[in-house]
C-alpha cells in the first residue's frame, strides 16, 4: 500500500507525539468499525423485524436454487478454502519482500489473518440467535441455529483484499482495487444466494476485516513506517477517481436495496415480499462491502512511507 520507489529524498522531523497522533486516529476509526459489528448483531438479532427480513431473505434464496446464481455463488464460495487463503497470503507476503517492505508485509499477513481468526472468536462470544414465533418451518428453523454471525468466508475474502492494499505501492491501488474487490464484494452477497450466511453475518464481517485492517494500519504508524501524506502526493488522481467510483457504487447498491425494502414492507404475498428481502439482501451486501472497501482506500491514499525500518526521531519520507 503505502509506499512506492524514492524518486528524491525529503527529511522531515518527526516525534513520537505526531506519531501517537496518527496513530489515535487510526485506532478511533478502527473502534467504530468495530463496534459497527455490535451493532449490526443487535440490529438483526434482538430486534423484533431484524431477524425476520433475514428469514425472509433466506427464503427469497430458496426461490432462486434453480437459478445460475446460486451455482455461481456456491461454486465461488466454494474456492475459498484454507489452501486458498494460505496461498494468497503467501503472494502477498511475497510482494512485500520483494518490495523489501517486511514490517509492511507482515502487517498485510496479520490483517487477513486476524480477520478470519476475528471473526471465529466471534462467533464463540456472540449470543446464539433466539427462537421466535411458532415452531416448525425453514425459517424457524434458521432463527434456532447457532450464531453465524460474522461470516468467516466474507472476513476471509474482505481480509484478503484490505492486506493487497496495505502491502502494494500507490500506484498499484486501482489495478489491485478492479481486480480483487469484485470478488471480495461478491463474496458476501454469495453466501445469502448460496444460503450459506444471513446478511447481517457478511456486513458485520465487512466492518471486522475493516477494523482489523485499520488497527494495523495503527501498528505500523506507532512504529514511524507511514505518516499523512504530502499535498503533491495526495493530488494523484487514479486513486482519487477510485475512491469517488466506489462511493457512487456503495450509494447506488444501498438505494436499490432500500427501495427493495420499501417492496419488501409493502408486498401483497409471502413470495413476494421474499423475493423483495432476497435483493433486497444482495444489494446490502454489495453496498457494505464497496463502502467498507472505499473506506479503507480513503485511509490508504493519504499515507505515505516514512522508511523501512521504525524510526527513530529524523525519517526519511519516500515521495
Amino acid at each position: 500500500m503505502l509506499y512506492q520507489p524514492a524518486l528524491a529524498v525529503d527529511r522531515r522531523t518527526t516525534t513520537v507525539g505526531s506519531r501517537r497522533e496518527l496513530c489515535a486516529r487510526l485506532l478511533a476509526v478502527a473502534a467504530v468499525a468495530f463496534a459497527g459489528v455490535f451493532v449490526v448483531y443487535l440490529l438483526a438479532v434482538r430486534t423484533r423485524w431484524g431477524p425476520g427480513f433475514e428469514d425472509s431473505a433466506l427464503a427469497g434464496a430458496r426461490q432462486h436454487r434453480g437459478g445460475t446464481w446460486y451455482g455461481d455463488a456456491d461454486r465461488w464460495l466454494n474456492r475459498i478454502t484454507a489452501e486458498s487463503f494460505a496461498l494468497s497470503l503467501a503472494v502477498i507476503a511475497a510482494v512485500g519482500l520483494v518490495r523489501r517492505r517486511r514490517l509492511l508485509a507482515l502487517c498485510g499477513v496479520l490483517t487477513a489473518a486476524g480477520a478470519v481468526v476475528g471473526a471465529r472468536l466471534l462467533k464463540g462470544a456472540l449470543p446464539g440467535r433466539p427462537q421466535l414465533g411458532p415452531a416448525g418451518g425453514a425459517a424457524h428453523a434458521a432463527s434456532q441455529a447457532p450464531n453465524t454471525l460474522p461470516s468467516g468466508h466474507t472476513a476471509a475474502a474482505m481480509g484478503l483484499f484490505f492486506a493487497a492494499l496495505i502491502v502494494v505501492s500507490r500506484r498499484w491501488y486501482v489495478p489491485v482495487t478492479l481486480l480483487a474487490l469484485p470478488g471480495a464484494a461478491v463474496s458476501g452477497a454469495a453466501t445469502v444466494a448460496a444460503h450459506w450466511h444471513r446478511l447481517s453475518d457478511a456486513v458485520a464481517a465487512d466492518l471486522l476485516a475493516l477494523a482489523v485492517g485499520l488497527a494495523g494500519l495503527a501498528a505500523v504508524a506507532q512504529l514511524g513506517l507511514v505518516l499523512p501524506t504530502r499535498s503533491r502526493v495526495r493530488s494523484r488522481l487514479g486513486p482519487r477517481l477510485m475512491y469517488i467510483f466506489l462511493v457512487c457504487v456503495a450509494t447506488a447498491a444501498l438505494a436499490v436495496g432500500a427501495a427493495f425494502t420499501l417492496r419488501y414492507h409493502g408486498a401483497a404475498t409471502v413470495p413476494a415480499r421474499d423475493e423483495a428481502a432476497y435483493w433486497a439482501a444482495q444489494s446490502y451486501a454489495v453496498g457494505a462491502a464497496v463502502a467498507c472497501a472505499g473506506a479503507m482506500l480513503a485511509v490508504c491514499r493519504r499515507l505515505e512511507s516514512a522508511g523501512r525500518w521504525p524510526a527513530r526521531g529524523l525519517t526519511i519520507l519516500d515521495p
